[in-house]
């Protein structure tokens, strides 16, 4: 079928016929043009990631900045923890608190938490914003016992307004006392796990 793409090196002298009349004519077959590779997921394409859950525990102290009738009390962040879903411990350190800050009330943290009471010691606090906030803003879910009052006190409370409703879980309207009212966590850790719990134990 050479003479039939006007190929062929007889020329005019060529026995058969060059009349391709009747037959429209053959396409010529280019490899490099007409190859078209299936596509594929290499390397320097990643996978998608799926959403993920993460688990978000503080707790708190009370310290008072100022004095005589400047002075104001507000709950600073001691602790962080981090929880993946696979159980996988992400972040568990201690915050040190506000420098020119005077501790007013860490009963809690101390006797609940268990936790030491120098509260000079630790990461900033900003270092544990960035990283929920993070995971905010790359589709995945925080879940966590009052997670509102959690995410006030690390100061991001703005997630609550700017990230999806199904992005920030409440565990606290999961679990409820046979009257129907909400429990407290301690109520409900002792219930599931038979003891009682310490600090970050709600992640």
């Amino acid at each position: 079928k050479y003479f039939m793409q006007g190929i062929c090196r007889n020329g005019a002298a060529c026995p058969w016929s060059h009349d391709a009349e009747g037959d429209a004519a053959l396409p010529i077959f280019e490899p490099a043009n007409d190859f078209q590779p299936a596509p594929s997921v290499g390397m320097d394409q990643p996978a998608p990631s799926r959403v993920r859950a993460y688990a978000v525990d503080c707790e708190f102290i009370q310290v008072r900045q100022g004095k005589g009738p400047d002075a104001r009390e507000f709950n600073v962040t001691v602790s962080v923890g981090i929880v993946s879903e696979m159980l996988e411990t992400i972040l568990y350190a201690r915050v040190k608190q506000p420098a020119r800050c005077q501790v007013w009330d860490d009963s809690f943290a101390r006797t609940v938490g268990n936790l030491e009471p120098d509260w000079a010691i630790g990461i900033r606090v900003d270092i544990a914003c960035a990283l929920v906030r993070e995971f905010v803003d790359d589709g995945h879910i925080l879940v966590g016992w009052q997670i509102e009052q959690d995410l006030k006190g690390l100061k991001i409370e703005d997630l609550l307004a700017s990230a999806a409703p199904q992005q920030i879980v409440d565990l606290s309207d999961q679990f409820t006392t046979t009257q129907g009212n909400k429990c407290q966590l301690s109520e409900a850790y002792r219930e599931i796990f038979g003891r009682q719990g310490v600090a970050h134990d709600a992640c």
